[in-house]
């Protein structure tokens, strides 16, 4: 009996919450209070319903925007994809998550249309924020991790398993 091939468990969740995530996650590193603040997040969908590029943004409580950092994805900038942060902000984590995000977004649910931008506003995450951010990650991180290799055999047992009929025999 075989089964129907399973659909990821992260096509359900939306390529906006994934993202906003990412930012609670990294809430630290914008300098911003516990109780105040906003990150906005801005990005652009490009003809081919992929995404071109996006900005973040840290926003006081005052209301002062500060870029934090951008990111083009390889097809739009010569010289590579990646973040570039700014004004003194930096952040590896934040960083990371955004190739992750970004290099494997098809993995996320979204409504997108083409030539379209998108903002997305986060406020200080309280703690169920913070409990589902993490298990979005966690679960954006099974999906993306490479295949599990399968184990390798020492050669004795690699003799048996073909002398058993298990493996063939390697041609020369």
């Amino acid at each position: 009996m075989t089964t129907a091939p399973q659909t990821p468990s992260g096509l359900s969740v939306p390529f906006n919450a994934i993202l906003e995530s990412a930012v609670i996650l990294n809430w630290a590193s914008f300098g911003l209070p516990s109780d105040g603040g906003m990150v906005q997040l801005e990005y652009h969908v490009g003809a081919e319903l992929s995404i071109e590029y996006v900005k973040i943004w840290s926003s006081t409580p005052r209301g002062y925007l500060s870029l934090v950092c951008d990111y083009v994805v390889a097809a739009h900038r010569p010289n590579g994809a990646g973040a570039r942060f700014s004004n003194g902000f930096h952040s590896r984590d934040l960083g990371h998550f955004l190739d992750l995000i970004l290099m494997n977004q098809n993995l996320f649910s979204n409504q997108w249309r083409a030539n379209n931008n998108t903002m997305i506003q986060v406020r200080p995450p309280k703690e169920e924020q913070l409990a589902l951010a993490k298990e979005r990650v966690k679960d954006a991180l099974n999906l993306t991790a490479p295949p599990p290799r399968p184990p390798r055999l020492s050669k004795a047992a690699a003799a048996a398993s073909r002398a058993l009929g298990g493996v063939p025999e390697p041609t020369a």
